[in-house]
């Protein structure tokens, strides 16, 4: 799809329509002026309300990336009622192309306009629709967020990556759903093997715990116990007991042994609990707060060589933030269901330790019965251990189970990648011979985009990532900005001739470090 046009009007009328060329279309400053700088034309704010039309949430165009604060901007934006239409084609050389009409102002609920080809959407409906319509995509992921990052370049990552273009919390497996997606190769299984990946950890985190509170030597002699406990049983049948005293004992067994179940469950709640405040206090320490003195040192000296690095750090910074709260709510919403069962349970528990006292008091009145003390007392110990340790045997053999069909499902899930690697190599053979081309054109070197297997270190990589070769190493801004439109430029054509989902446009912020030459070349 092709950019057409885009236009921002409120309730005044039109403010401003923008109509894109094939081509290079440049935002330039006509001023004059020599004091005027020009950095203030409207060129990053244009591909911004782009984003902002592909699904973005449109903070960064109102509020402050280094201080948070809002601007002048939003309030304009909401009073005037201000309405960005954006319009895609899918030919831009064609009397009536197939099109797609993107409308969005910055208004909530029932006064938001959120619409795709005249049809309103929510949002998470509009991402989806997007997806479809633009990538032709319905998985879960990748998103349409994703799918876009390297053709609207105006943050940190986007600027200074060529692929790793995501916020730089992203994990290895989302790249990898990612980038199999735009080589051709993609599965529809990449959502699953995400949540894989998430559920092994979190499995592997509660086995962890459970090693470290559970008795897991002492599976081993649960044989044993039981064979004491029989014994210790023929024992006390063998010694001349009422029948009531015999109903009585039955009871009191069934108490002590219920009771060390309970106290298993109640235990096993609580280390859950455990688990996700020890998660969420992770998460909240992980909330960046960057304002120390060293680092703002730090990036007023690199925002020399890099001008808007600054905003563009905290602007990752908020979005980090915002996915940390996305992920607190889901890891705590199980909390309040806990502490309902871990109540519950102690309840039961204190109730079943009032009835072990009652039975105790019957069972201890005879003080003829010193041997049945005897054996009840060993047996009240055995019986105790053998429920404690069989509760844990069961909690643990269910965990374990669980942690070995999730390395199954990943396994699975890595071997299915492995084999789609053969058609990658295949594929970066036919964008390399654009990228060759393009780079020779710009920079008279020839780049080039591989597969990369194994790390510095030698070990096999766990997911897929590549490397480029024939750049320089720790490039300019300039030349690093080059390397960046050379691929993007490559991608375009590599995507047009496989009849991959794309955008035929890539929108690039200060264009102004790339060597004039470049641009005309």
């Amino acid at each position: 799809m092709f950019l057409k046009s885009l236009n921002i009007s409120s309730t005044a009328g039109e403010i401003r329509h923008i109509e894109f060329r094939q081509g290079v279309n440049l935002i330039v400053d006509h001023s004059k002026n020599p004091k005027e700088s020009g950095n203030n034309v409207g060129k990053t704010t244009i591909l911004r309300l782009v984003d902002f039309c592909l699904a973005g949430d449109g903070k960064n165009i109102y509020t402050d990336p280094e201080f948070g604060t809002v601007s002048d901007v939003k309030d304009f934006l909401i009073e005037k009622e201000v309405l960005i239409t954006l319009v895609l084609v899918n030919d831009l050389e064609v009397p009536a192309p197939r099109r797609i009409t993107i409308e969005r102002n910055f208004l909530s609920r029932k006064y938001k306009i959120q619409r795709i080809n005249g049809d309103s959407y929510s949002y998470d409906e509009f991402k989806k629709e997007l997806a479809l319509l633009i990538f032709g995509q319905s998985e879960e992921k990748p998103t349409i967020r994703q799918l876009i990052a390297k053709n609207i370049r105006d943050e940190k990552a986007k600027l200074n990556n060529i692929l790793k273009v995501l916020h730089p919390s992203t994990k290895g497996v989302e790249y990898e759903t990612l980038y199999q997606f735009w080589l051709g190769v993609s599965s529809s299984d990449g959502a699953d093997y995400q949540r894989a990946k998430e559920a092994h950890t979190k499995q592997e985190n509660y086995k962890r715990q459970l090693a470290k509170q559970f008795d897991i030597n002492g599976f081993q002699v649960l044989p044993e116990l039981a064979s004491a406990i029989e014994t210790l049983k023929e024992q006390k049948a063998r010694l001349d007991l009422t029948e009531d005293y015999q109903m009585q004992l039955r009871a009191f067994d069934a108490v002590k042994a219920e009771m060390g179940r309970t106290a298993i469950q109640l235990s096993v709640i609580s280390l859950r609990k455990e688990l996700i405040e020890e998660s969420r206090e992770n998460l909240e320490s992980d909330i960046s707060r960057v304002s120390t003195d060293e680092i703002e040192t730090l990036y007023r000296e690199a925002k020399l060589l890099i001008p808007n690095l600054q905003k563009s750090f905290k602007e990752s910074v908020q979005f980090h933030n915002q996915m940390i709260q996305n992920k607190l709510e889901f890891i705590t919403k199980e909390l309040p269901a806990l502490a309902i069962q871990e109540r519950e349970l102690l309840q039961k528990l204190n109730a079943l330790e009032r009835d072990a006292e009652t039975f105790k008091s019957f069972l201890h009145k005879d003080k003829t019965l010193e041997a049945l003390d005897k054996i009840n007392g060993e047996l009240q110990i055995l019986i105790e251990r053998q429920a404690k340790l069989s509760e844990q045997k069961r909690i643990w053999d269910k965990c374990t189970e669980e942690f070995a069909k999730l390395e199954t499902e990943i396994a699975e899930h890595s071997d299915q990648a492995k084999r789609l690697n053969t058609a990658i190599d295949k594929h970066l053979e036919i964008f390399n011979s654009k990228l060759k081309r393009i780079s020779k054109e710009l920079y008279a070197q020839q780049y080039l985009l591989t597969r990369a297997t194994v790390d510095a270190n030698g070990k096999e990589l766990p997911y897929l990532q590549f490397e480029m070769q024939g750049v320089t190493s720790n490039p300019g801004t300039g030349e690093k900005k080059g390397h960046i439109t050379a691929f993007d430029l490559a991608y375009i054509e590599f995507a047009e001739q496989l009849n991959i989902p794309h955008l035929n446009f890539i929108m690039h912020d200060q264009i102004e470090n790339v060597d004039g030459r470049q641009i005309v070349a």
